[in-house]
């Protein structure tokens, strides 16, 4: 446990995990209401302790104490005694001469990983169980908000991931919007508590969010169909937006592959069947044509 490990995988992919020491990490994250600084300050002496015990197991080894998400908890305003805690640590830790305090990155250059990990079950950190966050009302919850992100994927295939990496980095982009309210109605806190009616109905609003905004920006996209003769259709499609855009144009099994560049324009011309044409992003169809 107090080593680094190399994760490879089939095709010879691999990457460096370490394991956190869960009590150290939970003492820190959930035992820093202190009701004085004595206690503060005896709780910092038990914790260094129990730290150094991890050398009698591991010489040279390295313990990661890392918070799963309570960073901000720590310290509020109603535990006024977690600083002194953190101070009377941080100051054993530096006078220590058997604890050193160091990076990953750091350790790594000295002890790089011998041991590979070939397989590592799957499933979440309570017990590699999802039952916390599914079943009954919950997972009725999971499906409304995925049904609803339907247009976020479709914007998503549209615009390409390249692009979208860039948008993302703009809060002000309609796109940051679309993903941030998308991301919001995924937040796996909510469904935690998914059979409470205000956790289900905050992340399906959020959901709804998303589409209404996913499906703003796609239908801004404007489809303009126009029949030359008796054998012949035009398409226009008008892209007022800043935002280079992919669609198909789907009729029957075939499917025509269209590029959009920003504020343009551009003309189709398909022979008339009796076959719908439908303007699609992804699998979503956002007009039928003819």
């Amino acid at each position: 446990m107090y080593e680094p490990y190399i994760v490879r995988d089939e095709e010879g992919n691999e990457i460096v995990v370490f394991f956190r020491d869960l009590a150290l990490s939970d003492w820190i994250s959930f035992k820093a209401d202190f009701k004085s600084v004595e206690e503060a300050e005896e709780a910092a002496w038990n914790f260094v302790i129990e730290l150094a015990k991890r050398r009698a197991a591991a010489p040279g080894g390295i313990v990661v104490v890392a918070l799963d998400g309570e960073n901000w908890m720590i310290m509020p305003d109603y535990r006024r005694y977690g600083p002194f805690f953190l101070e009377k640590l941080a100051l054993l830790i530096t006078r220590s001469s058997i604890i050193k305090v160091t990076t990953l990155s750091e350790y790594l250059r000295h002890r790089p990983p011998t041991k590979v990990l070939r397989y590592i079950p799957a499933g979440s950190w309570i017990r590699l169980s999802d039952a916390q966050w599914v079943g009954g009302v919950k997972s009725e919850t999971w499906a409304e908000v995925m049904s609803r992100l339907e247009p976020v994927e479709a914007l998503l295939e549209s615009l390409g991931e390249d692009q979208l990496k860039i948008l993302l980095q703009n809060r002000v982009e309609p796109v940051y919007s679309v993903f941030k309210a998308a991301a919001i109605s995924l937040d796996s806190d909510f469904y935690w508590y998914g059979e409470l009616e205000k956790e289900r109905s905050f992340v399906i609003e959020w959901a709804r969010e998303a589409e209404k905004l996913a499906l703003s920006l796609l239908s801004s996209v404007r489809a303009e169909v126009r029949k030359l003769n008796e054998h012949l259709l035009e398409v226009k499609l008008v892209n007022p937006t800043e935002l280079r855009l992919s669609f198909s144009i789907k009729a029957g099994a075939d499917s025509l592959a269209v590029f959009l560049e920003p504020s343009s324009e551009k003309r189709i011309f398909f022979e008339v069947h009796s076959t719908p044409l439908e303007l699609r992003a992804g699998g979503l169809t956002l007009a039928r044509l003819a």
